[in-house]
Formats: C-alpha cells, structure tokens, sequence
C-alpha cells in the first residue's frame, strides 16, 4: 500500500511538472504572438480607410440652423441616405420622435424669424386647441393643449377628446417672457420679440 501512494505521488508530481510546463508554453506563445500582432498594427490616426465624420456632420453642426429639430430631421435624412436607405419608406426616425416627443414628428413644428421676431409655427393637424396654455421657465417652451372634435351623425353623437404637450428649447437673443400666440390656419404660432441690439 505504501509503495502504490509513493507511486501515485510521483506519478501526480510529473501530471503537475508537465501540465505547468504546458501552461507556460502556451501563455508565452500567447504573450509573444499578442505583442507581435500589436506592434505590427497602424496606430488609428494612420488608418486612412476610416470614415470621415465631417462628410456626414458638416464643418458648422449646428451653425446652419437655429432650429434643433430642423437639424435632427436633416441629420436622420443624411444618414439613412449614407446607409442607402433612402428609399425604404419608412419612417423609424419620425416615430421614435413622436413617441418620446409627446405626438408629431419634427416636421410639425418650424422655426423662422425676421428682423423683429423669432416664430415657432407648430402644425396642430385638422383641429385647433380649444384651450392651449404656454410656459417659458428654465430656457423650455412648454405647450400645453387639449383639443375636441365632435361630429353627429344619424342618432348618434360622439366626442373625440386628445391633449398634447410639446416641449422646445426657448431661441437665443429674444426676450422670452413677452412672447405672444397666434393660431393661424391649421397651426400655432408662438412669436418671441428679438431683444434689442441682437
């Protein structure tokens, strides 16, 4: 019994000797071939094959519009056209806007200015509000509204009734507090005064 343990001890010593000598051959062949591969890469400032972010966002981001939304909605277009996807039809953009936006897509809403004021016009579909609150607080316009539409029909009636909220960022160089609302046709028209020497 005595002689088998011996023989089973020597026998576990060479299983460890040879399964470390193993491993470290294997971890240095590892080690070698890793630091060969690294020195032999082009470092990423060299790599001319990389793409060119300025074709797809412009020298001046965001210097040719004012208007944020404008700019997401051309930006969406530049891409989807980048990736040849230009003509599929659909309009995953516009839908992710409406749902995190609270309802509309950037189209219904545009900003315009001239030499006295800044307008946000925002498209309010087939109805106007019936009752529509504006807040200017911490640089954000906040529309608030609730619009009914009611039809009759042959003995029967019914009542559509839908709010909204919409959120933008307040324009640069007005006096945001002295703002004034206009509806006109089928849309809103919030109408900021520029503030004097801009």
């Amino acid at each position: 019994m005595e002689q088998f343990l011996k023989r089973h001890v020597v026998l576990s010593l060479i299983a460890v000797f040879l399964l470390g000598g193993f491993t470290f051959w294997g971890g240095d062949k590892i080690w070698t071939h890793y630091h060969r591969e690294r020195s032999e890469s082009t470092p990423l400032a060299l790599n001319k094959e990389l793409p060119n972010f300025d074709d797809l966002f412009g020298p001046d981001f965001f210097k040719q519009s004012r208007d944020p939304f404008q700019e997401m909605d051309r930006l969406h277009r530049q891409m989807m056209k980048n990736f040849g996807e230009s003509g599929s039809g659909e309009d995953h953009f516009g839908g992710w806007f409406q749902e995190n936006f609270g309802g509309g897509v950037p189209s219904d809403f545009r900003m315009r200015e001239d030499k006295d004021f800044v307008y946000y016009e925002i498209e309010s579909g087939n109805e106007l509000p019936k009752k529509l609150d504006v807040s200017v607080q911490n640089g954000q316009v906040t529309i608030k509204g609730e619009i009914e539409k009611k039809s009759e029909g042959s003995g029967s009636a019914s009542l559509y009734s839908s709010s909204f909220v919409r959120s933008f960022p307040a324009p640069e160089g007005v006096d945001a507090q002295k703002f004034q609302i206009e509806q006109q046709d089928k849309k809103v028209v919030i109408k900021f005064p520029k503030s004097k020497g801009v």
